[in-house]
């Protein structure tokens, strides 16, 4: 009974080789069953996918349009790469080192990617907010491993006060301070936004 059943399944894995071989002559190239195996999440960062929108500019002739869909990062942020390639880019400097303690101030979609990367990469991230920030937004900051801080009399992401209050921690503490002017100012770190 047992050698039926193995026959059986030879029988069915050489037919399906043999069916995936006819496809792939059938479309003059080799055809990939499975996609690479990664060796971390962090290597599903980028290489989103295209998606051709039919339907828009279909009028205009020799004009396609493309939506980068960015939401299979794997927070869902198109921030992922971006928090990403500022952690590395600290990294390779030498500002950030092992096990090393990030600080961030206020809530965005970046403070998001960035607590989920430092968990994975084992930094401590600690998020300063605003006290009227939704209090669903710091739940979700602490499920993505961050330490939230709530800022006494801070209101809005953009208030000087976290940014004071940020400016105090990294003098008391060795904690890595990525700086607005300096995130968003970096050439390798916007660039990644823009990479395939």
């Amino acid at each position: 009974m047992f050698d039926e059943i193995s026959r059986s399944i030879d029988e069915f894995g050489n037919s399906f080789l043999s069916a995936l071989n006819n496809i792939q002559k059938s479309f003059g190239r080799e055809l990939s069953v499975a996609k690479p195996v990664k060796e971390t999440i962090l290597q599903m960062i980028g290489n989103t996918p295209l998606i051709r929108l039919n339907q828009i500019g279909s009028h205009i002739p020799n004009v396609e349009f493309y939506l980068k869909a960015e939401f299979c990062n794997p927070t869902g942020s198109v921030k992922d790469r971006t928090a990403l390639s500022m952690l590395l880019s600290s990294e390779r400097r030498g500002e950030l080192k092992p096990a090393g303690q990030v600080i961030q101030p206020g809530y965005n979609t970046t403070a998001m990617s960035l607590a989920w990367i430092c968990t994975i990469r084992q930094y401590k991230f600690r998020c300063l907010v605003a006290g009227d920030t939704d209090p669903l937004k710091i739940k979700d900051l602490q499920t993505f491993g961050a330490h939230v801080e709530i800022v006494p009399g801070a209101k809005g992401n953009w208030d000087d006060s976290l940014l004071k209050r940020a400016k105090e921690i990294k003098e008391k503490k060795e904690y890595y301070y990525l700086k607005r002017v300096q995130r968003y100012g970096e050439y390798k770190c916007s660039l990644s936004f823009y990479r395939p």
